[in-house]
């Protein structure tokens, strides 16, 4: 049908787009031996297309697996702050040239039940796609808290607003129109919302342009008993 046509020719304009690059990053770099500074330059610009087409392909790999019902995902008491941490901190790495402030707010007692693998890079997939937006100097706050019988993880960008056109469809794996950008592989969204939904969970978005977005994740919090059990094993 028609959207999957329009995913396929994304995902294809996706993959050459950068593989060119590659290649002519490639020749320069060959023509460039006599002048090591210019080459180096040119080999780090091959590596930097190479690693974006092997993140698009594992991306396109995971979801064609998950459509598939073929990815186990463990079930075990994970602890959300730990996860958070590892994500807020490479976060703050790859938001260093911009200067960019990460900050997390979380309690440590916090656990929901789930695969600790998957549910990072759900997390991971939100702020990289945050990080890429952002502006220069901006803010990213990670903030856990208790809402009733689930855990609510927000994501506040600051100055990063999505048009209010984009919402509806921003995790849709068939809508790549959100003038000009995308998640750095243009599935991290939709990925992020497959693992949350195999979680038992939600994750929403509220935005306001030129102002800020906010990505809300929620979890099913576990009983208390089963709380203790998941920290005796940290």
């Amino acid at each position: 049908t028609r959207e999957p046509s329009l995913f396929l020719r994304s995902m294809l304009h996706n993959l050459k787009t950068p593989l060119f690059s590659l290649v002519g990053y490639a020749d320069m770099a060959a023509a460039s031996l006599d002048q090591p500074a210019q080459a180096q330059r040119f080999l780090a610009k091959v590596s930097d297309k190479a690693q974006y087409v092997s993140r698009l392909l594992d991306r396109l790999f995971l979801l064609t697996q998950m459509d598939a019902n073929q990815v186990m995902f463990q079930q075990m008491p994970v602890r959300l702050e730990e996860l958070l941490e590892n994500v807020a901190e490479t976060a703050r790495l790859k938001g260093r040239e911009k200067d960019i402030q990460v900050s997390l707010t979380a309690q440590p007692d916090a656990f929901c039940m789930g695969d600790p693998l998957y549910l990072q890079q759900a997390f991971q997939n939100i702020t990289d796609n945050a990080v890429e937006h952002m502006e220069q100097g901006g803010r990213l706050e990670i903030a856990l808290r208790e809402n009733g019988p689930c855990w609510n993880i927000a994501f506040a960008v600051d100055g990063c607003g999505i048009a209010i056109e984009d919402l509806p469809r921003i995790f849709d794996r068939y809508y790549s129109n959100h003038h000009g950008k995308r998640s750095s592989s243009g599935l991290g969204l939709t990925i992020a919302k497959e693992i949350v939904a195999h979680h038992n969970g939600s994750i929403t978005v509220a935005s306001q342009p030129e102002k800020g977005t906010v990505f809300t994740i929620r979890l099913p919090r576990l009983a208390e008993t089963d709380e203790n059990q998941g920290a005796e094993k940290m």
